[in-house]
């Protein structure tokens, strides 16, 4: 079965126009059809190993109409799809800020993401783990 193991990456700016995303997993490479929120993937590719797809996608299509309701998670998550003959898989995608698309005319398109880069490096917050320093093992009283 057609099986995601894991993305990179994970996260996008919304401000990024060309995506590569790269798709891990087993038998994600043969015949390979892949969604990003409904919008068909581009220049589909085995990697080298055979151990997953990159994937191509225009962001700018995303945002062809104006959506004035604020969110306020700050970013959206759409579904990654890869359709292959041995099934399909999902994996969701974090697209972070808020883009408003041009008129491609006069006015210019406008977006804000706290990200500069198109993929930025997510790195979740280490929670502190408790750690057992010592064990004491009761006895009872002679």
């Amino acid at each position: 079965l057609t099986t995601i193991h894991f993305v990179e990456p994970s996260v996008l700016s919304a401000c990024a126009n060309e995506v590569t995303i790269l798709i891990y997993g087993a038998n994600v490479w043969r015949s390979a059809e892949v969604y990003l929120g409904g919008l068909r993937g581009k220049e589909i590719k085995v990697l080298p190993d055979m151990e997953g797809i990159s994937a191509n996608f225009n962001l700018a299509d995303f945002y062809k109409i104006h959506n004035s309701i604020s969110n306020p998670l700050g970013y959206e998550e759409v579904i990654l799809r890869v359709n292959t003959r041995n099934g399909r898989d999902l994996q969701p995608i974090r697209i972070v800020g808020i883009r408003k698309p041009g008129d491609g005319k006069e006015k210019q398109a406008e977006c804000v993401s706290p990200y500069s880069v198109s993929s930025p490096i997510v790195r979740h917050q280490q929670t502190s783990v408790p750690t057992i320093l010592s064990l004491v093992v009761g006895t009872e009283p002679r």
